[in-house]
């Protein structure tokens, strides 16, 4: 846990942004720069092993042109309105459910390491390939047999996935969490030959990790980067250090470290990465035309423009909140979601100031926020934990909402025990919801009904038959 004097490393992933900014730059990993081309000067001083890597994909420069002309085309004209449609259960875990959206359509769905991967046209592939590469917690302990890493993993409040991003299957970025667990807290690996490669980089001062993957202009990778540095987690060295623990080298060295590290970073791609001052992001979002909006605390966001150039839209009044996350539906239009202290806040900016929406009648923040052609869905409940030991101390109520063209926001129930946390809209009949009850479960629910529900247990049975091969995943 993190005291106050903590700069820049708190980590917040903004569901609906896509839940979802690899290690420091001067101290890149070896591996990394391998598969890396050779940058010049200024790109060789602003950016890590990772942000190095090869281009990371091939043939795609019509689907990039494709998200493009979408970004910049007109909003759809009105709509009548469409029924709400029903959802039914197609996952449930015991460990705590999260949505990632790449950027050629796939969808992946996580309960701790685990990932199931969603083709664009909705089928679901339990693929246990998809843990290969992952390491275990306990490096030392691998050949001991799956009790000392579950006794590690429960101890430590979980292991989880952060984020999921890029274009399958030639440059998705994973993000791993295992908070408190060891002085690495964050593993970043990248898809390749079929598995999952480790991303090395991290240095002695602090480790950077992605919060979320963009695709960005001149065919890369933009990503918003989390920062931990070891000596600035002072509960691991006192619970209340002394006036005196401030000054030392180590503390000082951390505290410049983070402070200097580039917040956005190209992962893949001859881009580089945009320079920010500022310190008190919270949410993010890109666009391949080569936007992209940062935002702040309090509810303003720091808009750079395509050609580096920065402007900053104050929020204010009824403008002004905390922000959970940002959608960004051309160069032009931005969305920010989040809360007040007395309810949802829902923003727009224009090109040229932000103004107030109306939000669903829910009374909390919204959690999750995704808009396909003139339909929106939101999420509703506070800011979304990622493990069921964090819900304990958040509002379990969450609720799903959504809202037609010009029509007001609507509420569609999924039954007394779903409390709905993240919404995935990929087309009016493909709408993706997690949530997650009061008995210990979690549910991904969707707008297409399926005949076999995959159950993936607890993590107890994500370990011993992901890493051990001690049975399959339940099927009912």
């Amino acid at each position: 846990m993190m005291m106050r004097r903590w700069i820049g490393g708190a980590m917040l992933v903004a569901w609906g942004c896509g839940g979802a900014t690899p290690t420091a730059e001067a101290d890149a990993g070896a591996s990394a720069r391998a598969a890396a081309s050779e940058p010049d000067a200024g790109a060789r001083g602003e950016a890590d092993a990772s942000t190095r890597a090869a281009a990371p994909r091939s043939g795609l420069g019509g689907a990039v042109d494709a998200m493009i002309e979408s970004a910049q085309a007109p909003a759809a004209g009105p709509v009548g309105p469409l029924p709400m449609p029903g959802f039914h259960a197609v996952v449930t875990s015991e460990e705590w459910l999260g949505l990632h959206p790449l950027l050629d359509g796939t969808l992946m769905i996580s309960a701790g390491p685990k990932l199931l991967r969603v083709d664009p046209g909705g089928t679901i592939h339990d693929d246990p390939a998809l843990l290969g590469g992952i390491e275990l917690p306990l490096h030392d302990l691998r050949d001991e047999g799956p009790e000392p890493q579950l006794e590690a993993i429960g101890e430590w409040g979980g292991w989880w996935t952060v984020q999921v991003g890029g274009w399958w299957p030639t440059s998705p970025f994973l993000t791993l969490s295992l908070p408190g667990l060891h002085d690495e807290p964050y593993a970043l690996y990248r898809w390749k030959d079929d598995r999952w490669a480790k991303v090395e980089g991290s240095s002695r001062t602090m480790i950077a990790y992605p919060r979320a993957v963009r695709a960005w202009k001149d065919d890369s990778v933009l990503a918003w980067r989390g920062f931990y540095a070891p000596a600035l987690d002072t509960d691991h060295f006192c619970s209340l250090c002394p006036e005196e623990f401030y000054e030392t080298p180590e503390y000082k060295g951390a505290e410049r470290a983070v402070a200097s590290a580039k917040l956005l970073a190209v992962l893949a791609g001859p881009a580089k990465g945009p320079t920010l001052s500022r310190r008190d992001a919270v949410a993010f979002d890109a666009l391949p035309s080569g936007e992209a909006f940062v935002g702040l605390e309090g509810g303003s966001i720091l808009v750079i423009a395509a050609d580096g150039t920065q402007q900053l839209v104050a929020a204010s009044g009824e403008t002004a909140g905390g922000l959970h996350g940002l959608v960004a539906r051309g160069p032009q239009e931005v969305i920010g979601f989040g809360g007040r202290k007395d309810g949802p806040l829902l923003v727009r900016w224009d090109g040229t100031e932000l103004q107030a929406l109306p939000e669903p009648e829910c009374g909390r923040a919204v959690a999750s926020l995704s808009i396909v052609g003139p339909t929106w869905w939101a999420t509703c409940g506070s800011e979304a934990p990622r493990s069921y030991e964090q819900l304990n101390f958040e509002e379990r109520d969450g609720s799903l909402w959504r809202k037609q063209g010009e029509g007001g926001w609507e509420r569609a129930e999924l039954g007394p025990r779903m409390q709905p946390r993240q919404v995935v809209a990929r087309a009016e009949d493909d709408v993706w919801v997690t949530s997650h009850g009061k008995d210990g479960t979690g549910t991904v629910l969707h707008t297409r009904a399926r005949g076999a529900v995959i159950e993936l247990g607890g993590m107890e049975e994500i370990v011993r038959a992901g890493f051990y091969g001690r049975g399959p995943s339940k099927r009912e």
